[in-house]
């Protein structure tokens, strides 16, 4: 069996083949994917050890997890995996890819803390300290180019790959759904909370012990044949090979070449991250087609973007990544006392309060989303007259409009201009035609459509799709389906299909794709019941699957159609009440159903939520009085931010998005708010009111709970008073 011997040598190469900066001193993980040990004495540190290649199976440890002492220049080797293990994949293979994944080879970084803490098998380990791209197998159990990349959204969402133990003393019958893990049984409630056993033992005795002031860990994934390429080879013959983590010169050129051919529009920044990387796959996606795509720049993709990359005999390393034993920032996402907020219920807290943290153009987790045909302008070329809603409940419709309106978004995502899709340049959906029509000129310009704005884009599917539909009429759940056809399909279509749905269950309606009183009347004859519903649905998806380009574009509209069916399952169990949206001059929150929980299972809003409600009714008060305006007694519902925030609602809305993005804890998300929002105050006047009102609430020693509900009382305070100066200036 062909193999290597790794030297601290080989490493360098490999980094500098992949423009991975490496840090100067400390202790780094690397990972070698399709290889294993040679000897049980190979955790030991030692100038070398041998490697032997062979295939993954997802059933047997086949990788390598090592350590590199940069301080010695000593290399230790673990037997473990960088790939699921099969019982996960066969469980996401039924579940359309979701719950299990495999890390892309590049450079990332790890901390100390827990995996699945409070869980019998939790343990310490390693967590997840920057985002990493996945990919997902939804047709068999294999991980191929033809299965889905998955980019996470804007806000850098992490699907919690950590390093950790494979639960198995032998080199099989490991578990992860995603995760690195080496072999050997971890410290834990589950085996009685037993010393730690086999390489893993010395694996986080190295870190934790000889390494105890090292708080994170580079980790750099290689294949074994990007090892081999670089052991012994000509090295004026090998090209560089760029992937996520990259960084240098390098990728500042690669970054130019695709902002060029207008695969990439953001800051050129020498940094290969997530937007690069979804700017490379889009970009093979569109040159090589079905299969070409992995993500990485290498000899093909840069030939094909005329760059002409050095060979690695003369390459130059980039600069230290500045990771080094004391950069730690003392700032953890774990919660050793029990009474941190955990990162996505922080996330969930942020959006829930002021709607930041969101993306505000999803990414799509698939490179075939990215091109998915989007909205068609009304199939009449015109929105039609709309007839007055006389009998309409304005605050539920514009209440279901808003939660339609979010889960139609997640599919329509951002700016595409997709040589298959017929709709040419769109924007959040709405094509270059509906926008010309929208803005009664005779066409707009691509940029034009790039440059709209969501708020331009919602006014448009309001009145031309939710309006013309009269979703505002209709059941929550049928309002969903009939406004996301009439989206995707046009709203005759979507007027059709609700007709003959209707008809399939007992109505007796001219299908004549307008929603009128007939079609009103048979609803409530009919019933918005789960199966009209669900034949509803089934329409929209032979619809779709039927058009000519459908094989480009699948895997998109099938996730769309189960997420409608989920999302309206949801609603239908719900029930006839709906949500209100306000009620005058009273503050209103968005109180989102709680976050999907990732691998570690997050702790669910409920409490939290219940904390929330009783603050709002006591800083509405004193927002009223400030007012001179009525109280309220805490109304939550569904309700979009406002287009235009002034400076203080802008800035601090930004900061909080990149302090939240960035991962902190919520111990540095509130430090960094009180210093912005108190620091150039006078006095401490705002802090105290804002602190009393909050402890009536919440107890004194009720931890980091506390500081960030006096952080974000802060903020929407001073919103408040900025809309009132803004108002007073009209």
């Amino acid at each position: 069996m062909a193999g290597t011997v790794v030297t601290p040598k080989l490493l360098e190469l490999a980094a500098k083949r992949n423009c991975f900066a490496v840090p100067d001193k400390g202790l780094i993980f690397f990972g070698i994917r399709g290889a294993l040990p040679d000897s049980g004495a190979s955790t030991s540190f030692a100038p070398q050890h041998s490697i032997s290649f062979g295939p993954i199976d997802h059933v047997n440890l086949r990788c390598t997890i090592g350590q590199w002492n940069r301080d010695t220049g000593m290399i230790a080797l673990f037997p473990g995996s960088t790939v699921p293990s099969m019982s996960s994949v066969a469980s996401a293979v039924k579940n359309n890819g979701r719950g299990t994944n495999m890390l892309l080879p590049g450079k990332y970084r790890h901390e100390k803390g827990d995996h699945r803490k409070g869980t019998p098998n939790g343990h310490r380990a390693f967590r997840q300290a920057c985002f990493m791209p996945v990919q997902r197998t939804a047709n068999n159990a294999t991980y191929d180019k033809f299965d889905r990349f998955d980019f996470g959204t804007s806000g850098g969402d992490y699907v919690f790959d950590n390093i950790h133990c494979a639960h198995t003393e032998t080199t099989s019958g490991f578990h992860s759904a995603g995760c690195q893990v080496i072999q050997g049984r971890a410290k834990s409630r589950a085996n009685g909370f037993a010393p730690e056993r086999g390489p893993w033992a010395t694996f986080i005795a190295n870190a934790y012990d000889s390494f105890s002031q090292q708080k994170q860990f580079d980790y750099f994934l290689f294949r074994a044949d990007e090892l081999g390429v670089a052991d012994g080879s000509d090295l004026t013959q090998v090209t560089l090979n760029l992937k996520f983590g990259s960084s240098g010169d390098n990728v500042k050129e690669l970054q130019t070449a695709l902002t060029a051919a207008g695969f990439y529009r953001d800051k050129i920044d020498s940094d290969y991250g997530r937007l690069t990387t979804i700017a490379v796959a889009a970009y093979q996606a569109k040159q090589f087609g079905p299969g070409g795509t992995d993500c990485e720049c290498g000899r093909n993709t840069s030939a094909s973007l005329n760059l002409k990359f050095p060979s690695l005999a003369r390459a130059g390393m980039p600069g230290s990544s500045g990771v080094t034993p004391d950069a730690y920032d003392g700032v953890s996402t774990e919660q050793p006392d029990g009474s941190d907020l955990t990162d996505e219920e922080l996330r969930h807290l942020l959006l829930v309060l002021f709607g930041v943290g969101s993306p505000a153009q999803p990414v799509p987790d698939t490179v075939s989303e990215v091109f998915e045909p989007s909205a068609e302008p009304p199939e009449d070329g015109a929105p039609g007259t709309i007839e007055t809603l006389a009998d309409t409940d304005d605050e539920t419709s514009a209440a279901n409009f808003e939660r339609a309106q979010e889960i139609v978004r997640e599919y329509e995502g951002g700016f595409a201009n997709h040589r298959l899709d017929k709709g040419g340049p769109t924007n959040f959906g709405i094509t270059h035609k509906t926008l010309a029509r929208w803005r009664k000129v005779p066409s707009v310009s691509a940029l034009e459509v790039e440059r709209m704005s969501y708020a331009e884009a919602k006014e448009i599917y309001k009145a031309w799709y939710w309006d013309v539909n009269k979703c505002g009429k209709l059941p929550g759940a049928m309002a969903l389906v009939v406004y996301n056809t009439g989206v995707h399909c046009g709203t005759g279509r979507a007027a059709e299909f609700l007709q003959m749905a209707l008809n399939t269950h007992g109505a007796k309606l001219k299908v004549d794709k307008k929603i009128g009183k007939d079609t009103l009347e048979a609803i409530a004859a009919v019933g918005a019941t789960a199966a009209v519903t669900d034949s509803l649905i089934e329409l929209y998806r032979r619809k779709i699957m039927s058009i000519d380009n459908v094989h480009v574009f699948a895997e998109g509209y099938t996730n769309r159609v189960a997420k409608l069916r989920r999302e309206t399952t949801k609603w239908l169990a719900e029930g006839p009440a709906t949500p209100t949206l306000k009620k005058p001059n009273s503050p209103v929150v968005i109180i989102d159903p709680a976050p999907k929980p990732n691998q570690q299972g997050e702790r669910k809003m409920s409490n939290i939520a219940d904390v929330l409600k009783k603050i709002l009714a006591e800083l509405s008060g004193a927002v009223a009085a400030a007012e001179g305006q009525p109280g309220n007694t805490g109304v939550v519902g569904p309700v979009t931010p406002p287009n235009v925030l002034g400076p203080v609602n802008g800035a601090l809305g930004s900061l909080i998005g990149e302090l939240l993005n960035g991962k902190k804890s919520v111990v540095g998300v509130v430090g960094a708010l009180l210093t912005s929002i108190l620091g150039g105050a006078k006095d401490g006047t705002a802090l105290g009111d804002i602190g009393a009102i909050i402890g009536k609430i919440i107890p004194i020693g009720s931890g980091s709970v506390l500081p960030i509900f006096i952080a974000l009382a802060a903020w929407g305070f001073l919103g408040k008073m900025e809309k009132m100066l803004g108002q007073s200036k009209k």
